[in-house]
């Protein structure tokens, strides 16, 4: 039997044979931890409208522990007492915080070593590129990888492991970098069911519904692209993987690069969500991360993209709602 506790019934959840409906955090009891160890109990604000589980009373009922609020009681009955008039549970409510409940502050230092010479030298190198028009190289991303990877599994990267992680790069000139960001309104789609935050503007575009690849002016001036133009995207790594989505021309984007955003494409999420924009979940799978290298073509198709605002520049080209460049 496989269940999902969920907001809507989303792509996950229609694969599963049971759906719960989780409550929302301002009717859940819980505790949390803030970036430097302090502790807090989440509080409910309201009774639960619905009938509907947080995480941890799902998990507690499965274990028959309890509910939520004993869940909570039950981990720190032995810092806050195990009485419900206990004090320092009262003031731990009223205050908010778990007093002194931060992480011990330790002292770190740093070792210079020739591989991350190596790697400052070549971002230099990218900062100098970027100042002149061009974008950073890839293969110092791909370097800056290998170095995170290694030191992870406590071996420390060389020179030879950085050199071999960017022998396979490709030239600039053949394929576009790209790279996926969150949507600035959606985020990773866990908002996409909102209506209002479908229908915000995006900053510098003003586009609403949708998320297009962001490409320089000058690219799309080569490719012959229009706003709303669909272009075929393939990976580089896994020829396997590709997808299609529009593109919006912004000026001052850098050159030879695609800009994509996640959280749209959902098959299946609520009334608002659903079918709403373009999945680059495809692409992302083909690399394992969020960015890479991929070739470009256009297709020839052409999707409405609606956007509240001009854009204009100096220079006189206008980029407009639907829009062809004019």
């Amino acid at each position: 039997m496989t269940l999902a506790l969920a907001d809507y019934e989303d792509e996950t959840a229609v694969l599963c044979d049971w759906c719960i409906p989780r409550s929302h955090f301002l009717e859940s009891w819980g505790d949390a931890r803030a970036f430097d160890g302090t502790a807090s109990i989440v509080q409910p604000t309201i009774r639960p409208l619905h009938s509907s589980y947080s995480d941890i009373e799902l998990l507690a009922n499965l274990l028959e522990a309890g509910s939520g609020y004993e869940a909570v009681r039950q981990t720190w009955a032995e810092t806050l007492g195990a009485d419900e008039e206990d004090q320092r549970w009262r003031e731990t409510l009223a205050d908010g915080i778990v007093a002194d409940s931060a992480a011990r502050t330790l002292p770190v230092s740093l070792r210079i070593c020739p591989e991350l010479t190596y790697l400052v030298s070549g971002t230099a190198q990218a900062v100098r590129c970027r100042e002149t028009g061009g974008l950073a190289p890839f293969r110092y991303l791909r370097i800056a990888e290998v170095i995170i990877a290694e030191v992870i599994s406590g071996r420390f990267p060389s020179v030879n492991s950085m050199s071999a992680a960017t022998s396979n790069v490709p030239s600039r000139e053949e394929t576009f970098e790209w790279i996926v960001r969150p949507d600035p309104t959606l985020w990773d789609g866990r908002f996409a069911n909102n209506g209002w935050l479908q229908e915000l503007p995006k900053p510098l575009t003003h586009v609403v519904w949708d998320n297009p690849a962001w490409i320089a002016p000058a690219d799309a001036e080569r490719l012959q692209l229009s706003n709303g133009d669909v272009i075929a995207v393939e990976s580089t790594e896994d020829g396997t993987r590709s997808l299609e989505l529009p593109v919006w021309i912004v000026p001052g984007h850098a050159t030879g690069c695609l800009t994509l955003f996640r959280g749209f494409g959902k098959r299946v999420f609520g009334r608002v969500g659903a079918n709403a924009g373009f999945s680059v979940r495809n692409l992302i799978q083909a690399s394992d991360r969020s960015i890479g290298t991929a070739t470009i073509r256009k297709t020839g198709s052409h999707v409405k993209i609606v956007t509240t605002q001009h854009h204009q520049f100096n220079g006189g080209t206008t980029f407009g709602a639907f829009g062809n460049a004019r």
